[in-house]
């Protein structure tokens, strides 16, 4: 019996102990709350006004502070300037929680280690070429040159956005630029330490995970792109964009008036693009390496009105020397183009309406695609194979040779199947001042040396039948034609076939103009072999 009196009054006390301990850590919790929380606020609040040189404010509406836990949490939190008219950044977020908070790190060594971070609807306005924002990155470049300490290291297990949305007003506020919305990113074992600051993307992870909602970005008076949305997952080494779309912002017409001179108008849309089996440890060092990059249903159409005066002599830069000259090396074995329709339209300025050359149901091939320069030093060459169906009517097999180690000269050879020479007519007419009547184009080779300034080569259309008229070009629409000149240029001009060997050759002899696209640059190329091989 004296026994279990015993264990009965140990258990007794073991229990008035825990209850004790109990009451006293949450005696002492409920302090922490109730000045710690406040004195964090207050240490927190003066921080970002001394970092900032009094340039921000910080506001909340609760902060919790919990030691035992290993958690902090801040609602309602709101970044903003202290000049309610300043056009420097604004950040506010429902919540900001941290958990898993290693605090002996942080007050012995000054590093910070944490479990999770997460930021719960933020909101971040940014001004498009802000002096205020300007400001207040200089400011911060001064307050950190003038400590000598070395930066701390700082580890997250989980750092997450959910729900984030970017603004970007223009310089009055007035107006969106760009808005990024429904935001989630999700980054695994962060590190940040003297080592990774040098060099983007400044902090090594194992893994990004994020998606977006619908993007649009003004790039310029001309432009705006949009997209559906983003999804990226360095687990699955894939980055997919949803919908993308390059848009004026002026209606065909009146985009080169705005400008004041002759200039391409570019629509672009694309279904999907798709880019598989990244390389995360290149990555990881601001490097992009993969195996695939696809691009789904894509629509390119380029519009030149030439009733403006031509426009200032420009250096066009080609699309794979603007490729050679980003600020990061990328390499992707393969490119590939599935299912695109490409038109280049022209409109002469004495003709009353535009000819359209068109590229339809194109696929293509690019190869061995990078711009490292250790590589290209090596006289490397990108490699493009296309297959499409020339105004919707005959199939092209092209193939392209790119060297990146040159100014960007670059050479082109191709066959094109049988079509009837009334199916051209289209942009024979309104930039040629040309009809085929009738006509069998039985096959077209070419070869052509595109060089910087120049293009060379030859064409060989094998045609038989041939037949044109020469038009007017006040009345293109009416068929009107000049009866002398077409009968002119059929009986003393062109040759009505060329289907017995040995085959004529055209010759390709052409000045770059580089105001235009490239494709402006092929066609126009290849059409002077072709007047030469027909005798226009």
């Amino acid at each position: 019996m004296n026994k279990e009196n015993s264990k009965r009054k140990i258990l007794r006390i073991g229990l008035i102990v825990l209850v004790i301990i109990f009451v006293v850590l949450t005696g002492i919790q409920l302090f922490l709350s109730f000045y710690l929380d406040s004195y964090v606020e207050k240490r927190l609040k003066t921080a970002v006004s001394e970092q900032t040189l009094g340039q921000y404010q910080l506001e909340m509406s609760a902060l919790d502070l919990r030691v035992w836990g290993k958690e902090f949490q801040i609602d309602s939190l709101r970044l903003s300037p202290t000049d309610t008219a300043s056009t420097a950044p604004r950040i506010q977020m429902d919540q900001l929680s941290i958990s898993g908070i290693q605090f002996l790190p942080y007050l012995f060594g000054g590093n910070i280690y944490t479990g999770q971070v997460r930021f719960s609807k933020p909101v971040v306005t940014l001004t498009k070429n802000s002096p205020d924002s300007l400001n207040f990155l200089q400011s911060s470049d001064r307050s950190s040159s003038s400590s000598n300490k070395n930066p701390p290291d700082i580890e997250v297990d989980r750092f997450e956005i959910n729900e984030g949305v970017f603004a970007l007003l223009n310089q009055e506020q007035s107006d969106s630029l760009g808005e990024l919305h429904d935001f989630n990113l999700e980054i695994l074992n962060i590190r940040v330490d003297s080592t990774t600051l040098a060099k983007p993307p400044f902090f090594n992870f194992s893994a990004i995970q994020t998606r977006s909602g619908k993007i649009r970005y003004e790039m310029s008076d001309f432009y705006a792109m949009e997209s559906n949305g983003i999804d990226f997952s360095t687990s699955e080494g894939a980055f997919s964009v949803d919908s993308l779309k390059l848009l004026p912002q002026y209606p065909k017409y009146e985009f080169a008036q705005h400008k004041g001179h002759q200039l391409d108008r570019i629509t672009l849309t694309v279904e999907r693009l798709l880019l598989e089996n990244t390389d995360i440890e290149k990555l990881n060092f601001g490097e992009i390496d993969a195996k695939k990059f696809t691009i789904q249903n894509a629509d390119l159409e380029v519009f030149h009105a030439k009733m403006m005066p031509p426009g200032p002599k420009s250096n066009k830069t080609y699309p794979h020397i603007a490729f050679k000259n980003l600020p990061f090396p990328i390499t992707i074995d393969t490119l590939a183009i599935h299912q695109a329709d490409i038109r280049y339209t022209e409109h002469l300025a004495e003709v009353s309406r535009p000819g359209t050359v068109s590229f339809l149901n194109t696929n293509a091939t690019f190869t061995d695609v990078t711009n490292d320069s250790t590589v290209i030093s090596r006289e490397h060459t990108i490699v493009l194979d296309v297959t499409s169906e020339v105004m919707g009517e005959a199939t092209l097999d092209a193939h392209f040779e790119f060297p990146m180690h040159l100014d960007g000269s670059h050479m082109t050879r191709g066959t094109l199947q049988s079509m009837q020479a009334e199916d051209l007519n289209p942009i024979l007419e309104p930039v040629g001042l040309v009809r085929a009547s009738r006509g069998t184009l039985h096959s077209l080779q070419f070869l052509m040396d595109l060089g910087d300034d120049e293009a060379t080569g030859w064409v060989q259309l094998i045609y038989s039948d041939l037949r044109i008229q020469v038009l007017n070009s006040d009345d293109v629409d009416d068929g009107g034609r000049n009866r002398l000149k077409t009968f002119l240029a059929n009986i003393l001009k062109i040759k009505g076939s060329n289907n017995e060997v040995p085959y004529r050759r055209g010759e390709v002899s052409f000045e770059r103009d580089e105001q235009k696209s490239i494709f402006s640059y092929w066609w126009k190329s290849l059409s002077t072999g072709l007047k030469e091989s027909v005798g226009i």
